[in-house]
């Protein structure tokens, strides 16, 4: 039978086994979940063809891939963090780590005083100004509760997952709260170890700037004569774009190998333009190279020669010809 009564039957099921899921809404459906920790999906695949059904594999084969391609992000992240840090952190991350996807990466982590009111309605209301414009922001608050260390896992956080940090520059935020003074810190030196883009926003003009982020250029919202949001906004859609382009030029730095002489390198770059268009006619082996000229060169001197061999042949007849008169 070419149905789930036969993958049932080669997955060695015994007879009373097929005989209770035939008796089940979907005995389809219950069968791989009865499979499926013991099932692969080379293996399933395997057996489909056992059982003739292509029809199945190419319905399939589209969420195939996508499952595959999934799995292989999740075990990229696994080895892209230490130990630990694959953990869901913040609320976004249950869904992307239940269906198998890469934990997210935000565009922005907003650091303000949450013991302040006003500096908490503020950053309410800037989060729901980035979040409208597609920008994926997240704060202290996303964090997840009971998490065994909070300092470390915003700590991470911020390092890892996070490609710019809007400071709202408050007293309340710099002078008031060790916590939030100690993130300040924190934010500051990650930034100076990495490529990562600090924002200052300053939204009381009497706040006490603390040295170390006096060199950092500041937005300032209270000047009422500058639309600040759409500032910040294309701010940080541009400094995502260089994150993303200095992260995929890090990829390729570790991939391609290190060479002196340079030689390595380009055959690694010739080899990697190969493999991406293996479907194209042209062949550029190392001997290809500059084969344009070396043919014409080659067909230069085959016409001299053979022009040559012409005027002695010609000669020779006519010496010959003089000779039998």
């Amino acid at each position: 039978m070419a149905d789930w009564r036969g993958l049932a039957d080669i997955c060695g099921l015994r007879g009373c086994e097929i005989e209770q899921f035939d008796q089940r809404t979907n005995p389809a459906w219950q069968l791989l979940q009865r499979l499926l920790y013991d099932l692969s999906i080379s293996k399933l695949l395997y057996h489909l063809e056992e059982l003739d059904r292509y029809d199945i594999i190419e319905d399939s084969w589209e969420k195939i891939e996508r499952c595959l391609q999934s799995y292989q992000r999740r075990l990229e992240d696994q080895k892209k963090y230490p130990k630990g840090e694959y953990q869901p952190v913040t609320s976004k991350d249950i869904a992307a780590f239940e269906a198998g996807l890469p934990l997210v990466t935000y565009d922005a982590f907003v650091l303000y005083a949450d013991n302040s009111p006003v500096d908490s309605e503020f950053a309410l209301n800037l989060r729901k100004r980035l979040e409208n414009d597609a920008l994926q922001i997240c704060s202290r608050d996303d964090l997840l509760p009971g998490m065994h260390s909070e300092i470390n896992a915003l700590t991470g956080l911020i390092k890892n997952r996070c490609k710019t940090v809007i400071i709202i520059a408050t007293n309340d935020l710099f002078h008031n709260s060790s916590v939030n003074t100690w993130l300040v810190n924190v934010t500051i030196t990650i930034g100076f170890e990495q490529p990562k883009k600090i924002i200052p926003c300053r939204i009381d003009r009497e706040v006490r700037i603390p040295e170390s982020l006096a060199p950092i250029s500041k937005l300032d919202f209270c000047n009422k004569n500058v639309d600040s949001y759409a500032r910040l906004i294309n701010s940080i859609h541009l400094l995502s774009k260089q994150a993303e382009k200095l992260k995929a030029r890090e990829q390729i730095q570790e991939l391609s190998p290190k060479s002196k002489t340079g030689r390595g390198s380009s055959r690694w770059l010739k080899e990697l333009f190969l493999s991406r268009n293996s479907s194209s006619r042209l062949s550029l082996s190392s001997k290809d190279f500059g084969c344009e000229e070396e043919n014409l060169i080659k067909d230069e001197k085959n016409k001299g020669t053979t022009s040559r061999n012409l005027e002695k042949e010609n000669e020779i007849f006519s010496r010959e010809l003089k000779e039998s008169k």
